[in-house]
């Protein structure tokens, strides 16, 4: 592959200009957050554990025998034993490792089968811890233990989320029938044509002020509100080039957008669920969830850059299949609509301080018509590079209805880089010129599950190598 074709990542048919789309970070998907895998034991625990939290030192024998339970197993706790020939190598590892996986296996029966009771086994996984160890002269020995609190919890949990895919389930008859009677229409007859757009994860942040859509936990909300819709038609995929707060596109009965929002003071932490549902006659319908336990699902995203500033009848958005995140090596489609047609310069803002300029590349006019979207990328669109260290990034729309309203940025035509000072300016919303228009839209990275193999090392190392010798913007 050719160096620029490397850097600007966009399948180009001419020899020069393009764009570069950096997908920021790794993610995790549903599937290995839900089946943690026991890590090796030698002198510490085997138990998988919560990331940033020390490994329990492993008990001594306590002259157990391998023969019943182990010594000073409380009332109410459950455990699981087992055991392997004292000559084979890593005995005792591998007898920690197989009693963990045991009881596991003991105690989630339905995890196959029931997706609220494989969440709940998620969360009692990273609670079940080795006990005791010991030796008959002939096998080594260990055993695994959960405490009676934390099968409590387990239990809880697992009670919670049925009652939340319950919820779900009656979301989606509630959508529709609201989408039907508040425009006065009869009951749709048929599938319904239900679009997942997105969902944000505003953590901690407050809604509105969260710009970046998609996350683990976010996909995990998505796969059970799609469950919730199977009985109705199922979910379809993203309307392409769609951004709220726009009505469904022809084809639609509703397209919808959801958010997660962690509720503080209660002793369990809980995370509430909104939906806002886009119908084609402009209305917004809003629906509650009520909420699920903080435990139950993958660990929420970092705290989100902050917001920047936006503007009305400026709209930006990206084709994605996982709700808002993108896959790394994926390829994705940026588009832009104005309600008037105006000048425009749009920057892909990435790391701490990066920002490159995607829109307009060499051939391309600036002016963006008033009505018309357009792609920012060619008919192959972009294809996502992870940048070590980071998970997110976001783009950022500057417009002027005259070259002049655009400042300083209207030198700026073709494929170049802002100085660091410069780009963290507009990481911040700062030194934006005086009354342009602005739009935003930006995700996180997926990795694993449904999605494809990312880059290869090599792939990667020579994007961000040409990365580096993209020329910075003249002033």
């Amino acid at each position: 592959m050719e160096e620029k074709e490397v850097v600007h990542t966009r399948a180009r048919r001419a020899a020069a200009g393009a764009a570069l789309l950096v997908m920021l970070g790794v993610g995790c998907s549903r599937a290995s957050e839900a089946t943690p895998t026991p890590r090796a034991a030698s002198q510490k625990s085997a138990s998988p554990a919560r990331s940033g939290s020390p490994d329990p030192v492993l008990p001594t024998s306590s002259g157990w025998t391998c023969l019943g339970d182990p010594p000073e197993i409380a009332p109410g706790w459950k455990t699981e034993i087992a055991a392997f020939p004292a000559n084979q190598p890593h005995a005792l590892d591998n007898a920690i490792q197989a009693a963990q996986q045991r009881l596991r296996a003991r105690i989630c029966v339905n995890a196959e089968r029931d997706a609220a009771a494989a969440d709940a086994c998620a969360f009692l996984a990273t609670h079940i811890e080795p006990w005791r160890t010991g030796s008959n002269g002939r096998d080594t020995c260990a055993s695994a233990v959960v405490k009676r609190q934390h099968i409590e919890e387990w239990t809880r949990l697992a009670s919670d989320l049925a009652a939340f895919d319950s919820k779900l389930v009656a979301d989606a008859a509630q959508f529709i029938q609201a989408s039907a009677s508040r425009a006065g229409r009869r009951p749709i007859a048929g599938p319904a044509r239900i679009a997942l757009a997105a969902v944000y994860d505003d953590h901690d942040v407050g809604p509105s002020r969260n710009q970046l859509a998609g996350g683990r936990r976010a996909d995990w909300l998505a796969s059970r509100f799609k469950t919730g819709f199977t009985s109705i038609g199922g979910v379809l995929p993203r309307p392409k080039a769609w951004a709220a707060p726009e009505p469904a596109p022809d084809g639609f009965d509703l397209v919808v957008v959801g958010r997660l929002f962690k509720r503080g003071g209660v002793q369990m932490p809980r995370v509430d669920v909104s939906w806002t549902g886009y119908a084609p006659d402009g209305r917004q319908l809003e629906i509650s969830s009520g909420s699920f336990p903080e435990a139950a699902a993958p660990r929420p995203p970092p705290t989100p850059p902050p917001a920047l500033p936006t503007s009305e009848g400026l709209f930006l958005s990206m084709d994605s299949d996982h709700h808002g995140s993108i896959c790394a090596g994926e390829t994705t489609q940026l588009w832009l609509k104005t309600t008037e047609t105006l000048h425009v310069r749009v920057f892909d803002l990435y790391g701490t301080d990066g920002a490159i300029l995607l829109f307009p590349t060499q051939g391309r006019s600036d002016v963006v018509s008033a009505g018309k979207t357009i792609p920012l990328g060619d008919e192959s669109g972009f294809e996502a590079f992870p940048l070590p260290g980071m998970e997110d990034e976001r783009y950022l729309v500057i417009a002027s209805p005259t070259p002049a309203g655009l400042g300083r940025f209207a030198a700026v035509k073709e494929t170049c880089r802002l100085a660091p000072a410069e780009g963290d300016a507009l990481h911040r919303g700062a030194n934006l010129p005086p009354g342009a228009r602005t739009a935003v839209t930006g995700y996180r990275v997926l990795t694993g599950g449904s999605c494809p193999r990312p880059p290869s090392a090599e792939r990667q190392k020579a994007a961000l190598s040409a990365l580096a010798r993209v020329p910075i913007c003249p002033r």
